[in-house]
């Protein structure tokens, strides 16, 4: 992956796949010297972001509503990436732990998020076509 410095903006649901999201966006985050920031706060209006920073920013959602994806569309915001965990096939249950197979699954899915292959990035298709 090329050495590029991602803005994390992971829904961080309650469910086993939002609190995923966290979890793959920090340990992501820390291979590849980039961030995590809260959506809350950029619903809030306490973060903002410029089309320049949307280069950079890499949506990842738990589930087919695509929360993070949505907000972002109501400021106007495109992020260049966009992953949603449960186009992998991992649930939204509610559970206590989360898996160690779906961690895998979700930090490869979030690598490859990221990877340009010939100029083009690969995606998921998934069935809320929210991208």
């Amino acid at each position: 992956m090329e050495n590029v410095s991602y803005i994390l903006l992971p829904c961080g649901g309650v469910s086993a796949a939002g609190r995923l999201t966290l979890a793959v966006s920090r340990t992501f985050a820390e291979k590849k010297s980039s961030s995590v920031k809260s959506i809350a706060a950029v619903a809030a209006d306490s973060e903002s972001f410029d089309d320049s920073d949307m280069t950079q920013v890499v949506v990842v959602d738990g589930c087919e509503k695509c929360c993070v994806h949505k907000i972002l569309e109501v400021k106007n915001l495109t992020a260049k990436y966009h992953l949603i965990l449960s186009d992998l096939g991992i649930e939204k249950q509610s559970c206590e732990d989360i898996l160690e197979e779906d961690y895998e699954l979700a930090m490869d899915g979030l690598e490859a998020c990221c990877t340009e292959v010939g100029g083009t990035f690969p995606r998921i298709a998934g069935a809320c076509g929210c991208r």
